[in-house]
């Protein structure tokens, strides 16, 4: 899931969690209420002991990467209910700056120190008007503001980590973004540019 209040991450849900909610079409609506995207990746096996319920992080590991038709929009992305296009701008411009995010890595004594991107504050008139220039012009770009989380993980921990419970800052930045449809196989290039480009 990736939620503009808590940042991406895993939720597990035991059989008494969902019979608590409702059942599972009630969690969605839960999950759908709070989330920009989320999507079901399985089950993981828990154990049950004197401090509730446990899993093992290998196990939470093994779960597959889930394709990228399967993630359900949630109300929180500004492309809720808009057209596909809409949606198609947000994520290109949500990944784009988690790439630029990615690089911001760096890893000392054994521990990395990451960021992570918790929130892009597109409105949804913001970003329709995004889409429409990009369909007038072919390119447009807007200075988008963001909200990072900084975190910490040990690159031998099995899975990919969330920053979830690591979390040692949150911030938020400015952004320049610059939105243009390509030839290319991702049809859309998002860049950050720098500040002197503006």
């Amino acid at each position: 899931m990736a939620s503009p209040n808590t940042g991406q991450g895993y939720q597990l849900y035991s059989e008494e969690d969902l019979q608590a909610v409702g059942g599972i079409h009630a969690l969605e609506r839960t999950l759908e209420l709070e989330n920009y995207w989320f999507v079901h990746l399985g089950q993981v096996p828990g154990t049950s002991g004197p401090l509730g319920i446990t899993y093992k992080d290998s196990d939470i590991a093994q779960l597959p990467e889930p394709p990228e038709h399967t993630w359900k929009i949630g109300r929180c992305n500004p492309a809720f209910g808009r057209p596909e296009q809409d949606r198609y701008v947000f994520r290109a411009g949500f990944n784009a700056v988690e790439q630029m995010l990615s690089l911001w890595k760096q890893e000392d004594q054994g521990v990395v120190d990451a960021y992570a991107l918790k929130e892009l504050k597109l409105s949804p008139q913001r970003l329709a008007a995004l889409t429409y220039a990009l369909n007038t012009l072919q390119k447009a770009q807007d200075v988008v503001e963001i909200s990072v989380m900084k975190y910490l993980y040990d690159p031998s921990w099995p899975g990919r980590p969330f920053p979830c419970d690591l979390v040692l800052a949150e911030f938020t930045l400015n952004l320049p973004l610059r939105f243009r449809w390509s030839a290319s196989d991702k049809l859309l290039d998002v860049e950050v540019m720098r500040l002197s480009f503006c």
